[in-house]
């Protein structure tokens, strides 16, 4: 089905046009982002995946740091901050 179909089903409703539509977009980008030997996982409900909503994730990028035992241990750490974390936890 074409973008244009797509859309126009979209415009009416189509849960499964917007679920087309959103993983032809989401395959693009991860090509063009170079990131097709990373894992990429997506349920392609967006903002209403059980899982975003579970963590109150509601910006990309997010991350979690998470101990061995899977606790999240700190949230959304980049740079200096989270070398400082990653520091403190293997220096214990």
């Amino acid at each position: 089905m074409s973008d244009k179909a797509l859309l126009s089903q979209l415009a009416l409703g189509n849960h499964i046009a917007f679920t087309q539509l959103y993983y032809k977009y989401w395959l693009k980008a991860i090509h063009q982002d170079n990131l097709a030997k990373c894992p990429q996982l997506s349920d392609l409900k967006g903002w209403y995946n059980e899982v975003a909503r579970l963590y109150a994730v509601k910006t990309i990028p997010n991350n979690f740091l998470l101990s061995p035992e899977g606790k999240i241990i700190a949230r959304n750490l980049t740079g200096e901050d989270l070398s400082q974390k990653l520091k403190v936890i293997f220096d214990q």
